[in-house]
């Protein structure tokens, strides 16, 4: 039978970081996942046990606050503030389900 995951795990979760540098430490079994600001580490490591199964080593959080950008025809732009949640696997743990690598 099979288990029955709880819908608030997933809106831990936003969407998984595809940059370069991001994709560089999948070798390193680190994964970064946009979460939502009131996310806490422990909400991270427990949303990803249940839903991939895996078992979480570690879990850093980076937030970063909204920035005033350069002005363009007169009008300032802004940056948005967001929060990255950077999670160590165990060593050789892929999470192909996300990233396919």
């Amino acid at each position: 039978m099979t288990e029955l995951i709880s819908p608030k795990l997933y809106d831990v979760l936003v969407a998984p970081v595809r940059t370069e540098k991001a994709f560089n430490c999948h070798e390193l079994s680190k994964y970064t996942f946009y979460i939502r600001e009131e996310t806490t580490k422990s909400h991270v490591k427990s949303a990803i046990e249940a839903i991939f199964g895996k078992k979480v080593i570690s879990v850093n959080i980076i937030a970063s606050r909204s920035k005033t950008k350069g002005a363009r025809r007169g009008r300032l732009g802004k940056k948005l503030t967001m929060k990255k949640a950077v999670i160590t696997l165990e060593k050789g743990v892929k999470l192909d389900e996300v990233f396919g690598s």
